[in-house]
């Protein structure tokens, strides 16, 4: 089964965010703004 490039995405965000979240502990500023780099990598 392929899955969209949206949903592929969507999991290594998701999965991207978790380890930024508990492995680096970033505050909720930097966490969105790493998070916004990568959506504009995706798009």
């Amino acid at each position: 089964m392929n899955k969209e490039p949206k949903d592929t995405n969507k999991v290594i965000l998701d999965k991207y965010r978790q380890y930024l979240v508990f492995e680096k502990s970033l505050s909720p500023n930097t966490l969105d703004a790493y998070v916004r780099d990568v959506q504009k990598l995706f798009g």
